[in-house]
C-alpha cells in the first residue's frame, strides 16, 4: 500500500465515520454483555478469545449491526477513488505521471487493502477491549463449546493464534472483495456513493430470492452471502456461496482490465 493512498484516505472525513461506527459497535457489544457478574449467563472459563463479538455475540445487536455495516466499512475508504478523480479532473494529472494500466492497478490494489483493513478494524478493537475485561485463556473446544460446524476448526486444533490469524485474513479478503466490487460499481456508473450500499442490497436480494426458491420448491439451499463469509464463523459454505464469491471477485478484475485498454474511459 503506497503512501500516496494512505494520505488520501486519512485526509477524508469518512475516517470519522469509521471511528464512529467502531465506537458504536463496541459500545453496544460491551454494554449489553455481562461484565460485573462473570458467572451469570456465561459460558465456562470465559476468555477474551471466546467472549468477543465474533464468537459469543451472534445473539446481540452489535454482531447483527456489524454484519450489515461491514459492507459500508469496506467501501468507505477508496471505492469512489476513480469516480472522484474523474469528476474533479485529478485523473488527468495522474495520467501524466503513470499509464492508465498502472493507475487502475494501483487504485484497485490499494482499495482492496484499505477495504480489508476497514472491515477488520471493529473486530480487532473488540478483541482488544475484551482483553482488558477477561482473562486470556487459550481458545479451545472445551472452554468455547464449539462444535465441528466451526469454520477453520482444523486450524484451531493446531494453534489458537494461527486460528485467529486465519480468521482475520478471511475477513480481510472478504472486505477487499466488497471494496473491489464497490469500486467497480462506482466507476462504471460514475458515482461516488452507489458502491457504499449497492453490494449490501445485492447480497440481501440474493439471500431473499434463494430463500423463496428454497421455500417454494421445498429444498434446502445453503447460501449466506458475503455477510456469512465475513462474520459468521459457524455456517457451512455451500456451492452457491463459492460461485457467488468468485463472481464478485472476478467481475471487477475483468472490468478494470478492459477499462485499461480503452482510450475513452475518462
Amino acid at each position: 500500500m503506497s503512501r500516496e493512498y494512505i494520505i488520501r484516505v486519512f485526509k477524508r472525513k469518512r475516517v470519522r465515520i469509521l471511528i464512529t461506527i467502531v465506537v458504536l459497535i463496541n459500545f453496544l457489544d460491551i454494554s449489553n454483555r455481562v461484565i460485573k457478574d462473570p458467572l451469570k449467563n456465561a459460558i465456562p472459563l470465559q476468555s477474551a478469545f471466546n467472549e468477543n463479538i465474533l464468537f459469543n455475540g451472534s445473539m446481540y445487536i452489535a454482531f447483527i449491526l456489524y454484519q450489515f455495516v461491514v459492507f459500508f466499512l469496506a467501501a468507505l475508504g477508496l471505492s469512489d477513488l476513480i469516480a472522484e478523480d474523474m469528476k474533479t479532473g485529478f485523473i488527468n494529472i495522474e495520467l501524466t505521471k503513470k499509464s492508465k494500466k498502472e493507475y487502475l492497478r494501483k487504485a484497485y490494489i490499494n482499495n482492496f487493502i484499505i477495504g480489508g483493513l476497514f472491515a477488520i478494524f471493529p473486530i480487532l478493537i473488540n478483541i482488544l477491549i475484551w482483553l482488558t475485561l477477561r482473562p486470556t485463556f487459550a481458545l479451545n473446544f472445551i472452554n468455547s463449546g464449539f462444535t465441528n460446524y466451526l469454520r477453520f476448526e482444523s486450524v484451531l486444533k493446531i494453534s489458537p493464534v494461527l486460528f485467529y490469524i486465519v480468521v482475520f485474513f478471511n475477513i480481510f479478503v472478504i472486505g477487499g472483495i466488497i471494496a473491489s466490487f464497490s469500486m467497480y460499481l462506482n466507476t462504471k456508473f460514475k458515482s461516488m456513493y452507489l458502491g457504499l450500499i449497492a453490494v449490501l442490497i445485492i447480497d440481501i436480494l440474493l439471500q431473499f430470492v434463494i430463500a423463496v426458491i428454497s421455500s417454494v420448491f421445498k429444498i434446502y439451499i445453503s447460501f449466506e452471502g458475503l455477510s456469512g463469509f465475513a462474520a459468521d464463523m459457524f455456517f457451512r459454505i455451500g456451492i452457491l456461496d463459492i460461485i457467488y464469491l468468485i463472481l464478485i471477485f472476478i467481475i471487477p478484475i475483468i472490468y478494470f482490465i478492459n477499462l485499461s485498454r480503452r482510450k475513452d474511459f475518462i
